[in-house]
């Protein structure tokens, strides 16, 4: 096991765009294990906008333990399975502008290679 883990201040970070795509904000285990990522992030890294983009039913969201820097962007949709997603995330990615995206659920897992070809420069 580690016994410490050195974080590397790097000065190609300012101004870093994140964005994490996952399904929802709830307590699974991957939703707890990004809510830990991004809170170090914007805790040790505090030049990198962390963006979080998600998919709900509901209007409403809980946002409860993560940072305040961390910013958050709603998907809602009667269904997890619905084309708005693909549109919308498209929409998403090109307001913020990201330098990195990580999918943290199949749903993103299967849309971001066909968004990217579609971006493509």
């Amino acid at each position: 096991m580690f016994e410490s883990c050195e974080l590397v201040d790097y000065e190609g970070f300012i101004g870093m765009k994140l964005l994490f795509l996952t399904f929802n904000l709830t307590d699974g285990g991957a939703e707890i294990q990004l809510k830990m990522l991004v809170n170090a992030i914007v805790e040790h890294y505090p030049n990198v906008e962390v963006n979080v983009l998600f998919i709900s039913k509901e209007g409403d969201y809980d946002t409860a333990g993560y940072s305040n820097k961390v910013i958050f962007h709603q998907i809602q949709t009667p269904s997890n399975y619905s084309f708005g997603i693909f549109l919308k995330t498209i929409a998403v990615i090109r307001r913020v502008q990201p330098n990195l995206i990580q999918s943290w659920c199949y749903q993103f897992d299967i849309l971001l290679p066909v968004i990217a070809l579609l971006m493509k420069d």
